[in-house]
C-alpha cells in the first residue's frame, strides 16, 4: 500500500513540474491582493460621455465659453436694436412726409393769398374815380358873330361852375348850352384812399401799420363800402401773426354780418384754418366741407379740398 501511494505522489510531482499554467494561491490574502492589482485606477478611467463639469474645465475653456455667451447676448441685442432703429426710421419718414405735405399746402395758400391780394389791388385801382380834368377856356367869338348879352351871361356862369363850354364857330349864331358838370363824390374818394393806403402796406409786410390804418378806416366809416373787406384783412393780418383769437373774431364778423360780401368764402375758409390751429379739428373739417358745398369752383373751395385730407 505504501508503495502505491509513493508511486502516485511521484506521478503528481512530475506533472506539476512540467505543467504550463502557474500555480495559483487561492487563499483569502492572495485573492484580495489579486483584486487590488486588477482594479482600474481613477486617473485611468475612460468615460464614454464628455466631461461637462466646470470644475474640470480649463481656464481657456472657461474663457471661450464666456465669450460665446457674450457673443450670443450681443447678437440678440443687436437684432433688437436694429429692429427698433428701423421702426424709428419709418416713424421719422412718416413725419417727414406729413411735414412736406403741410409745407406744400402752406406754399399753395401763400401763393393764392398774394395772387388774390394783387388781384384786389388791381381791381381797387381800376375802380378809382379819376380826378376831373380842367375845363378849357372857351374860344372867343369871331368878329363876324357877336353873341347876345344873355349868351355872354350864360358863358360866364358856366365857367364859374366848372363846366366845359364848347368853342364857337363862324357858322354859329349863339353859344350852345353848357354840358352837365362832372361832380365826383369827394367823400367816396377820401374813403377809398384811406382803405387803399392800409392795403398798400400789406405787400411790404407792414402788418401793424396796416392794421392801424384799417381800424382807423372802420372808425371813420363804420358803414363804408369797404367795411367787410377791412374786417377780412384784419383777420388775415392776425392770422399771419398767429393771433388766432383775434383772427377768428374778424372772420366771424365777415361771415355773420356780411353774408353777401365777395370775401365771405375766403373768410369761411380762413375761419376753418383758425379752428384747425386752435385744435378744433372736427369743427374745422365741417367748415371746410361747407366752403366746398356753398362756393364750388372758387379758389376758396379749391384750397378747402387740399386742406381737408390733412385734418
Amino acid at each position: 500500500m505504501k508503495k502505491v501511494v509513493s508511486v502516485l505522489f511521484l506521478g503528481c510531482a512530475v506533472n506539476l513540474a512540467f505543467a504550463d499554467a502557474p500555480v495559483v494561491d487561492y487563499s483569502s490574502d492572495a485573492v484580495s491582493g489579486m483584486a487590488k492589482s486588477f482594479a482600474v485606477k481613477p486617473e485611468e478611467r475612460i468615460d464614454s460621455a464628455p466631461v461637462t463639469s466646470k470644475a474640470n474645465l480649463s481656464a481657456e475653456q472657461r474663457v471661450g465659453k464666456l465669450e460665446q455667451q457674450i457673443n450670443n447676448i450681443n447678437s440678440q441685442n443687436l437684432t433688437s436694436k436694429i429692429e427698433e432703429l428701423q421702426q424709428r426710421l419709418q416713424k421719422i419718414n412718416g413725419q417727414f412726409e406729413d411735414q412736406a405735405h403741410q409745407i406744400e399746402l402752406l406754399n399753395t395758400q401763400i401763393k393764392s393769398f398774394y395772387q388774390d391780394l394783387n388781384q384786389r389791388l388791381e381791381t381797387g385801382k381800376s375802380m378809382a374815380v379819376p380826378a376831373p380834368a380842367l375845363s378849357a377856356p372857351p374860344t372867343p367869338p369871331s368878329s363876324s358873330t357877336t353873341p347876345s348879352s344873355s349868351a355872354q351871361h350864360s358863358s360866364s356862369d358856366a365857367l364859374q361852375n366848372g363846366a366845359i363850354v364848347p368853342a364857337t364857330t363862324s357858322n354859329l349864331t349863339e353859344i350852345l348850352p353848357a354840358a352837365a358838370p362832372v361832380n365826383p363824390d369827394s367823400a367816396f374818394l377820401k374813403e377809398q384812399q384811406m382803405y387803399q393806403t392800409a392795403i398798400d402796406l400789406l405787400p411790404d409786410k407792414k402788418y401793424e401799420a396796416s392794421e392801424s390804418k384799417l381800424r382807423e378806416y372802420l372808425k371813420t366809416y363804420p358803414k363804408g363800402v369797404y367795411v367787410a373787406k377791412a374786417h377780412y384783412w384784419l383777420g388775415e393780418i392776425n392770422f399771419l401773426q398767429k393771433n388766432f383769437d383775434a383772427a377768428e373774431e374778424e372772420f366771424k364778423i365777415v361771415v355773420e354780418k356780411y353774408p353777401k360780401a365777395k370775401s365771405v368764402s375766403d373768410a369761411m375758409l380762413k375761419l376753418a384754418l383758425v379752428h384747425q390751429n386752435q385744435g378744433r379739428e372736427a369743427q374745422a373739417k365741417q367748415e371746410l366741407k361747407q366752403v366746398i358745398k356753398r362756393y364750388p369752383g372758387t379758389s376758396a373751395a379749391q384750397l378747402a379740398k387740399q386742406q381737408l385730407p390733412g385734418i
